[in-house]
């Protein structure tokens, strides 16, 4: 409520004791000139005009303290409600922001800040240890087993080449065995990418249960890309 506001309840306050007096005056038979006597259709749809002449000091302080007062509970309510809104709009829940993120395709703010309260809300820090744990087991154990491969036939090898020396030993049998050493560290190959494949479905599942963004169980090359962005980022949050 402004000033022209409070104006206008003081003239009808004034136009509303003045049609009173009128009344009364009617009542006692004393004769009231028409044209000086504004009627209430009048005084309702005459536009409000501010008296060049007016006297603020003789309007009834109580009257503004009122006025005010009203003004200015107005606008605590109005001014309550857009505040909470926006802090609410401003920081969804980290459950929102993942599930606007499922789909996303490129690195972006909202992205980054998921990422770096998941690592601060959930026991992604720990999920990702075990993961990197696990799968440095695993490769262990698969460039062992692929050495022991390695090893085994190169006593093999050392042995046919003494039997070549004195010639004991055939060109073809020499090709034979070096075609069975490179069969089996063919399928030992095969092998280790299935393992490592599934190593990398795990971590995909464990990942994709805390609904980290661009996690799901896929093989798409434009996916596992974004999922290494991805890491890459995470990898460097926490190292900080």
């Amino acid at each position: 409520m402004d000033f022209n506001q409070i104006l206008a309840i003081i003239n009808n306050a004034r136009s509303t004791s003045e049609a009173a007096s009128s009344m009364v005056n009617t009542n006692t038979s004393v004769p009231v000139p028409t044209e000086t006597t504004p009627t209430s259709s009048t005084t309702a749809s005459a536009p409000f005009i501010i008296p060049p002449t007016l006297d603020i000091s003789k309007i009834n302080p109580q009257l503004i303290q009122e006025v005010r007062a009203e003004y200015l509970a107005s606008q605590q309510k109005t001014t309550a409600i857009p505040v909470t809104d926006e802090k609410q709009s401003a920081e969804p829940s980290l459950d929102q922001l993942l599930d606007s993120l499922q789909t996303v395709k490129t690195v972006t703010p909202e992205l980054l800040m998921a990422l770096g309260r998941m690592t601060q809300e959930t026991k992604l820090i720990q999920v990702l240890r075990d993961c990197k744990r696990r799968q440095d087991a695993k490769e262990r154990d698969l460039f062992n087993r692929r050495e022991e491969i390695l090893k085994k036939h190169q006593k093999h090898r050392d042995a046919i080449f003494a039997k070549e020396l004195i010639g004991a030993v055939t060109p073809n049998e020499i090709q034979r065995f070096e075609d069975g050493v490179n069969e089996e560290l063919k399928h030992m190959d095969i092998h280790i990418l299935q393992e490592l494949d599934k190593e990398a479905r795990r971590q995909q599942q464990a990942l994709e249960m805390l609904k980290v963004p661009c996690f799901k169980v896929t093989s798409d090359a434009s996916d596992l890309k974004m999922q290494s962005k991805v890491l890459s980022i995470l990898q460097d949050m926490i190292n900080e």
